[in-house]
């Protein structure tokens, strides 16, 4: 690990990471991939939760939070919109035009950004059987 601050790293601890599944889960969890659940209709990706991680990487910066979500993989056409007044979240969240731009940024995840569908659109539109 390496420390992107001045505070320097703790000498012991617990660390605690979010894995969606590729070949380094498995060292690092002793657990197969295939138990590791995609994104997908019945757990899609959370925008209020991408949300809190791309504004903590914009607190570094936005080289680091393009760096972030780069490096980040499991990008999904199952993503909610589940954001607080969605269709008007700068009146809950200030900092969410910052993280669309972010997001737009990175060609994985901006790939992905136009499948983001509300809750109430969510059930109907992003159906395993939907068509792609």
């Amino acid at each position: 690990m390496e420390a992107v601050g001045w505070q320097r790293l703790p000498q012991t601890g617990h660390l605690r990471i979010y894995v969606t599944g590729n070949s380094e889960s498995e060292a690092i969890q002793g657990v197969a991939d295939e138990n590791l659940r995609q994104p997908d209709a019945a757990h899609p990706l959370s925008q209020a939760y991408i949300d809190v991680v791309v504004e903590g990487g914009l607190e570094y910066g936005s080289d680091f939070a393009r760096e972030l979500l780069d490096t980040t993989v499991g990008w999904s056409r199952f993503w909610l919109n589940d954001r607080e007044l969605a269709r008007r979240q700068w009146v809950h969240d200030l900092k969410a035009a910052a993280v669309d731009k972010a997001l737009m940024s990175t060609w994985a995840s901006a790939e992905f950004l136009t499948a983001r569908a509300f809750p109430e659109m969510y059930g109907e539109r992003l159906r395993p059987d939907a068509a792609k």
